[in-house]
């Protein structure tokens, strides 16, 4: 994001201890360093702690539910969202979001239905929606959404990664060609 738009000031909420550390190490090794502040807390405290508001919130929520925990206690919470239900993310992000502001966050296909009906529990609205799809001829499995205070026509777009032959799409080398 600091690449992409190098005005910007990024607060960075990061839970895990040592991520944290490293993610600091790496941008204060980094020509963004003045743009960027990791903060070593849960997005719950950050939340009830903070007095800032938001024009955008980037989350890569932990999204896997039925699936076994790792007995690896670090890499389980930071994945899986027994410990930060999408739910509690949404209205949590709510609160930090400025009236114009939106949520852009990443989640399995598959809980689409479930994430449109938290949407509207929060009284959000979504704006843009990119489906995910892995490979030419296979079944969506991530969805992008853009999330508001304000309603709008929703932006819809679906971006497959590779094509059949297993080579990355001229779509996705766009996107990914800057970074």
């Amino acid at each position: 994001i600091a690449q992409r738009y190098p005005t910007a000031y990024i607060d960075a909420i990061e839970i895990d201890k040592a991520s944290a550390d490293e993610a600091t190490s790496n941008i204060m090794s980094s020509t963004f360093a003045d743009n960027i502040r990791v903060h070593n807390i849960s997005i719950e405290d950050y939340a009830v702690a903070s007095t800032r508001r938001y024009d955008i919130i980037i989350t890569n929520p932990p999204f896997y539910e039925e699936d076994t925990l790792s007995p690896d206690h670090r890499r389980a919470k930071t994945r899986h969202s027994h410990f930060l239900p999408l739910d509690t993310l949404l209205q949590l992000s709510k609160s930090l979001l400025s009236d114009n502001g939106m949520i852009f966050l990443i989640a399995p296909y598959k809980q689409k239905s479930n994430l449109t009906a938290l949407v509207n529990q929060y009284n959000l609205h979504i704006n843009k929606q990119c489906i995910v799809v892995p490979k030419a001829g296979k079944q969506a499995h991530r969805i992008m959404l853009g999330i508001g205070n304000n309603y709008g026509d929703i932006a819809e777009d679906i971006l497959t990664i590779r094509n059949a032959d297993n080579c990355y799409t001229k779509a996705y080398n766009s996107l990914c060609q800057a970074y």
